[in-house]
């Protein structure tokens, strides 16, 4: 069930019906329920994996409160093998095989045919927060099954997230706070939803036609059409992630539940480490709190520090899919990221650019390391590279009318990026009088079922 389709609308009405007439005590259980069908409106027979992890996660955290010593860290180790277990074996089991196995044993290459749970890796990212934090002591409140299956389960972010710490989550579902329905309170939620699918109709998924000619063909561009395709990937994954997270926003305001800040304009970012502070934040913060930091982080030298930071980024790589082009784009940040901090450490300030600079730098480093984020194979990714260097300028005039649309809307998003926060949507929907915000949600969501009708519907984060 996808956030922008008729079914997901039916179905958020039906369960905003029974939120509001459920007891306040028994909206946990409706959410688990609510979450169960629409979790499974996709793939029904995989339905049993989240509650499989959760059962496991939730036995493992039992034993966590009661274990002391030693004993209290082989119990978040057994814990968190048996939740990584169902991942590795949906999800990396083909790539582990192929790429290490097969040619180690001289073993036939072999496909594996899982249909990968919707969501897994946000799942498994989330439990991890939940048990390591208890671990450590930084969350310390107890938690029922019941509250702790509405945390993990709770739909606006049950399959792409953002990554919710227990602090983040389970206490608003404990306080089981009341909704009340008023024009001021709903203007907002509406208007962030409005504009995420916004996002996604008119940017990602019109956008998306002019990428698949370049990364899904086997066809020779020219440099133009390759560059246009690059450009138009960056703003297609930003607008499909950022305006499902937008969505699940609204969804969950509704509800009368805060979720954390995802993105925060990260095309403005003036350096590869303010892009990672800026984009897909929740993941950036767990890669660095739960695997950057425990490798010790800055604390044992540069040399190690540096070692540290393209580890963490190999794996953050290696999170989002099961291929070496991944691995890739993880290192090719984890560098950038060392470059950095190796050129802060000898040079400090020296060489400091203009801000307009350092940004422009920074969107075409993230722009291009995309090609391999996107590409199927390492062979293709190198492929897109060589087309840059098939320059065929005599027919830029028309090259620039043929693709006139998508051109300005790169430009138009390139333009307003910086005033992509919620702060500003905020002020509008507070600020600004009904009889403007009315017609204003009535022209966007014009333009937003215009475009509708062509639309692809999936989101990239889901593969993920």
């Amino acid at each position: 069930m996808i956030f922008s389709s008729i079914d997901f609308l039916l179905f958020f009405i039906s369960y905003f019906i029974f939120h509001l007439i459920t007891p306040i005590s028994k909206r946990n259980v409706l959410i688990i329920i609510g979450s169960t069908i629409f979790y499974s409106w996709w793939l029904p027979y995989n339905t049993w994996v989240p509650f499989f992890l959760i059962f496991t996660a939730f036995i493992g955290y039992r034993k966590l409160i009661k274990a002391r010593g030693q004993k209290r860290f082989i119990t978040l180790i057994i814990s968190l093998i048996l939740i990584y277990f169902p991942l590795i074996i949906f999800k990396y089991s083909g790539f582990i095989y192929n790429s290490f196995l097969a040619p180690f044993f001289r073993l036939e290459e072999s496909s594996f045919d899982f249909a990968i749970p919707l969501g897994i890796s946000f799942i498994t990212f989330t439990l991890t927060s939940f048990l390591v934090d208890v671990y450590k002591n930084k969350y310390k409140e107890k938690v029922d099954l019941v509250t702790f299956s509405a945390y993990i389960l709770y739909f606006p972010q049950l399959i792409a997230g953002p990554i919710l710490r227990p602090n983040e989550l389970i206490p608003q579902l404990k306080k089981k706070l009341k909704s009340k329905i008023s024009l001021n309170k709903i203007s907002f939620p509406i208007l962030i939803f409005t504009i995420g699918c916004l996002k996604k109709f008119l940017f990602a998924d019109y956008i998306s036609i002019f990428v698949e000619r370049v990364f899904d063909t086997n066809l020779i561009n020219n440099s133009l059409e390759t560059l246009l395709a690059i450009y138009a990937f960056s703003v297609q994954i930003y607008c499909d992630f950022s305006g499902y997270t937008d969505m699940a926003i609204g969804v969950s305001l509704l509800l009368g539940i805060n979720l954390p800040t995802n993105f925060l304009s990260p095309y403005q970012a003036s350096s590869i480490t303010d892009f990672w502070k800026r984009w897909h934040i929740t993941l950036s913060n767990f890669l660095r709190d739960y695997i950057y930091i425990p490798l010790g982080g800055n604390r044992k030298g540069l040399s190690l520090q540096s070692r540290n930071l393209i580890f963490t980024m190999l794996i953050g790589g290696l999170w989002h899919g099961a291929s070496w082009t991944f691995v890739i784009w993880g290192g090719i940040h984890g560098l950038g990221l060392t470059i950095l901090r190796l050129k802060k450490h000898f040079l400090g300030n020296v060489f400091r650019l203009p801000r307009f600079l350092s940004i422009l730098i920074t969107f075409n480093f993230v722009s291009f390391a995309w090609i391999f984020f996107r590409a199927k194979t390492i062979t293709r990714s190198f492929e897109i590279l060589k087309q840059l260097l098939v320059f065929d300028l005599s027919s830029f005039s028309q090259f620039c009318s043929e693709n006139s649309f998508p051109i300005m809307l790169i430009s138009f998003f390139l333009l307003t990026h910086k005033w992509d926060k919620w702060d500003y949507l905020k002020q509008i929907s507070n600020n600004l009088p009904s009889r403007f915000f009315i017609p204003l949600l009535f022209v966007l969501w014009l333009i937003i079922i215009s475009f509708a009708s062509s639309s692809s519907g999936a989101f990239i984060y889901f593969d993920f």
